[in-house]
């Protein structure tokens, strides 16, 4: 199984980059020049004032050399170009049109002579160009990302050039990097951390789809193993995104891009599609200078809509149930019921608006400022049918999304050889859920002659709000002395989260047949709901606190080698507590209540870059990285703890009273059937230790030529990561050892079931009776007491004695093997043809786990993936491992009018598909 796309579309040419350094944690905004001052004779110059100058700003910043030469300029503004001189007794030199990237060392040496000469560089995310490489690392600058064809205008379309990243459309879009779980990852914004927050959404994004306009960025990086300490969050890899500022003289973009069924094919894989739909995206962008060389601004705006894009099996016919059956239930629903599930058709449009706004202030040479806004609302109708053939459009559900983001970084130079950066950040994110027609009232699933029905909102939107706030802080601190830059810092992200879900608290019924719905007659009732029967109550409250430390050297330690070592300490504390349940305590001998609070994690990193000759650069390191794990998984704990919410099953032949049903009003037998204290429980396994991945790489990147053809540039890295602690689920109300075994050898455990009942049940029993759910009298013998309802079957929640308690704990399994390479060159003009850039890579994952975390909710991740004994993991191949990714990009430009060229970008992709298991449902 393979995957090809292909885009095209009018833009720049552009170079892609292995890898470029010193690594930042994606909160990093600004970029960095250190070099040494030499004399004609190579003896370093002392007390040599050199001058960086912002020539976009006129911002102008100095340093002065140290006794070995060395002078460095932090807190720099991303981009260019740069001016970097010095004058001294001896002579002067100056370096132009230098371009930096974020949280680049740029190695910018100068020697000077009695007479100026002009060193020109350009620096374009090339390792070889100055810039220092420890991992794995892409930088896509601005030529890049206005050069790319993107027909979604989205970010992953820019992340996905490199190599180690996997954008998974067949879910939700999710970025995969180096075949590891999506929710692993880490992206921010302007030095805002823009992950989702709590772990729902497959893209990662807080919003439906991309957070900010592609309009208004600047450049944007990928790191894989970064060693610098100011990393951290991810497992994965992370993605850090910064925007453009404004400048002396104004700029600005006005756009409108219209799309619809007739733009697109008509087929996929020789079968005919319908897809009618219509889009269009307009925006405008605007910076320039509020005060010049002083204060300046850039803004952005995108407006996005388009009509709801449905699957032929979302509707009437193709779906198996006709239009005429389902009118006829819909009439019902409104004339027994008192609600319309409504008519197919007339949804209004999804949209998606984003809006930006940086003030940048040149306090003076020694003091900057930044203020960032960003805000986006967004919303995608999705259609549900809660299992049934068809689902009426009341059981679908608008998915809405708002984000709200404020950063103030402050950046100070107190002498040549100290700087700090101070940053403050609020962000909030909203996610709304709300059924078409109201989540107010019971979900009905109707038998008809063509099919089932789903009338009403589906089962998990009864009762379903979200709410997550962080406030960042970063107080961070260089000093350079010597051959050294010494480098520490404090950090703290305090989350707060408002998470109400509590699936079926209005009821959700099942009916026989359509005469039996028009009765009001229902078959049965599933109810689940806080015991005091208000939903409200339910809802999970809490927070928790990642503080951070952190220090590191890096040392010049010979003029080829530069060596990165330090130590990150994080440290967890909560807010909130897990409501106790005695019950629980009483069966297994621990509480339920151990949250995150006093979790702990040291994360050495050591890298080394060596300079082996001016062609040949190598790079590796070793460290270990922690962070990724949404807080969805903590939030079950304390929804799910056994004593606030239950749930109760009714059944017509049972003898329970399910006529006269009410769409509004849930059964008084019902809700008085609740009771507190033996729910399901999610716990945290009080021995629980922070997941993490200890991962090293080497690499290399080698410029060489093929006779007249110059300008070739090769990189390859291989990289080894080994989970430490991973996280996985177990159900510890299964006995340690099987009771029976399934048809091809899989264990069966008793998983809180009364012993005496399933004693002396043959092997063949026990798998029919988990199977079916249920056992006949007639086969069971002196066992048939336990049918307490008389029905002639004996049901598992007739023989319960312990309610599911799911342990989230820890395994030391998995690990990542990869390797990937890259060959670009720049062939630069080639007559009347134009110029051409062209880049291919080849990257190969062997990535392994025991348990890939696909599900946000506990029930989910242990029930739903692919395992022969999940009460033993084993390891097998990770649901995101895609073994084989080949991608190529090329540019061509070409002037068929003078100074107005005309630019074509080609980007494709091929993969080896998704790993996949043949399953037993047995």
């Amino acid at each position: 199984m393979s995957n090809w796309k292909l885009l095209s579309g009018v833009a720049a040419a552009s170079i892609m980059t292995a890898a470029i350094v010193a690594p930042a944690e994606a909160q990093v905004t600004t970029s960095s020049v250190r070099g040494q001052v030499v004399d004609a004779n190579g003896a370093a110059v002392s007390g040599a004032t050199v001058t960086i100058t912002d020539t976009r700003t006129g911002s102008v910043d100095t340093a002065t050399t140290n006794a070995s030469g060395v002078y460095a300029a932090r807190s720099l503004r991303v981009g260019g170009p740069y001016m970097i001189s010095v004058t001294t007794a001896d002579g002067s030199a100056v370096r132009e049109n230098v371009f930096l990237q974020v949280n680049e060392a740029f190695r910018g040496d100068l020697q000077v002579v009695a007479e100026r000469t002009m060193d020109t560089v350009t620096v374009v995310g090339t390792t070889g160009d100055g810039t220092l490489a420890l991992g794995p690392r892409s930088s896509f600058g601005l030529e890049t990302i206005e050069s790319l064809p993107t027909i979604s205008r989205d970010i992953r379309d820019i992340a996905r050039l490199d190599p180690l990243v996997t954008v998974d459309e067949t879910n939700g879009g999710a970025i995969s990097i180096a075949g590891t779980n999506n929710r692993y990852n880490s992206l921010t914004i302007d030095g805002i951390k823009f992950n989702d927050l709590f772990g729902l959404n497959a893209n990662g994004f807080p919003s439906q789809r991309s957070p900010i306009s592609v309009d208004a960025l600047e450049t944007l990086s990928v790191e894989v193993a970064p060693y610098d300490v100011e990393f951290s969050g991810f497992t994965g890899g992370t993605v850090n995104v910064l925007t453009k500022s404004g400048q002396n003289d104004f700029f600005g973009s006005a756009y409108y891009f219209y799309s619809d069924d007739d733009f697109s094919g008509e087929q996929v894989n020789g079968r005919e599609v319908d897809q009618s739909f219509q889009e269009t995206t307009w925006g405008v962008t605007l910076g320039g200078p509020i005060i010049k060389d002083k204060l300046f601004f850039f803004a952005s705006y995108e407006d996005f809509e388009a009509e709801q894009l449905l699957d032929a099996e979302d509707l009437p016919g193709a779906s198996g149930v006709s239009q005429a059956t389902y009118d006829t239930v819909r009439q019902i629903t409104v004339d027994e019921y008192g609600f319309d599930p409504l008519a197919f058709g007339g949804i209004d449009p999804v949209t998606d608006k984003k809006f930006l706004a940086n003030l940048d202030w040149i306090i003076n040479n020694d003091h900057s400022a930044k203020l960032t806004y960003i805000q986006n609302e967004g919303n995608e109708i999705q259609p549900r049918n809660n299992g049934a053939d068809l689902g009426s459009p009341s059981t679908w559900y608008d998915r809405s999304e708002e984000t709200t983001a404020y950063a103030v970084q402050v950046f100070s130079d107190w002498s040549d050889n100290f700087s700090t950066e101070v940053k403050v950040a609020y962000s909030e994110q909203i996610t709304g859920q709300q059924a078409l027609a109201g989540s107010d009232v019971a979900n009905f699933e109707i038998s008809t002659p063509d099919g089932t029905i789903s009338i009403g909102p589906d089962f998990f939107r009864h009762a379903n709000e979200l709410e997550n706030e962080l406030w960042q802080f970063k107080l961070k601190g260089e000093y350079v002395y010597g051959d050294h830059v010494f480098k520490a810092g404090y950090e703290r992200d305090d989350q707060t989260t408002f998470n109400l879900f509590v699936p079926g608290s209005e009821g959700s019924y099942e009916f026989d047949s359509i005469a039996d719905y028009q009765a009001r007659t229902a078959n049965t009732l599933f109810y689940q709901n806080a015991v005091t029967n208000d939903e409200n109550d339910g809802a999970a409250n809490f927070g928790f606190a990642v503080d951070s430390l952190y220090l590191q050297d890096v040392w010049q330690a010979t003029d080829k080698l530069t060596v990165t070592a330090g130590v990150r300490y994080d440290r967890y504390s909560s807010d909130g507590e897990i409501t106790e349940n005695p019950n629980f305590e009483a069966r297994y001998g621990f509480k339920n209540t151990t949250d995150v609070d006093g979790l702990d994690i040291v994360m050495p990193r050591i890298g080394l870059n060596y300079e082996y000759s001016d062609n040949v650069t190598l790079r590796g390191g070793f460290g270990r990285f922690s962070g990724g794990s949404p807080a969805v998984w903590i939030s079950n704990n304390y929804s799910n703890n056994g004593v606030n919410i239950d749930s109760v099953f009714q059944a017509g032949f049972r003898g329970d009273d399910l006529t006269n049903i009410d769409a509004r009003n849930v059964p008084t037998a019902a809700q008085n059937a609740l009771t507190a204290g033996d729910g399901d429980v999610n716990v945290l396994d009080p021995n629980f230790e922070v997941p993490s991945l200890w991962r090293a790489n080497i690499g290399a990147d080698v410029y060489f030529d093929i006779g007249q053809m110059e300008g070739f540039k090769w990189s390859f890295d291989y990289i080894h990561g080994v989970n430490d602690k991973a996280a996985y689920w177990k159900d510890i109300s299964c006995a340690d050892q099987a009771i029976g075994s399934s048809p091809d050898g899989r264990p069966v455990y008793n998983c809180g079931l009364d012993g005496n009942f399933l004693a002396g049940l043959s092997n063949q029993q026990i798998v029919d009776f988990y199977r079916d759910g249920e056992i006949s009298n007639a086969l069971v013998g002196s066992r048939a007491s336990f049918d307490t309802d008389g029905d002639g079957n004996v049901g598992i929640d007739e023989v319960e004695v312990a309610p599911e308690a799911l342990l989230l704990t820890n395994i030391d399994k998995g690990k990542q093997q990869i390797f990937t390479t890259r060959l670009g060159k720049d062939w630069g003009e080639l007559g009347q043809l134009g110029s051409l850039y062209t880049s291919l890579s080849y990257t190969w994952q062997d990535s392994t786990d025991a348990h890939s975390g696909t599900s946000s909710t506990a029930s989910s991740n242990y029930s739903d993936y692919a395992a022969a004994d999940r009460q033993n993991p084993t390891t097998s191949v990770s649901n995101y491992q895609r073994e084989h990714e080949f991608k190529i990009k090329l540019d061509w430009e070409k002037e068929f009018i003078e100074n107005y060229p005309t630019k074509v970008t080609l980007f494709g992709s091929r993969r080896s598909g998704a790993p996949f298991s043949y399953t037993y449902d047995y």
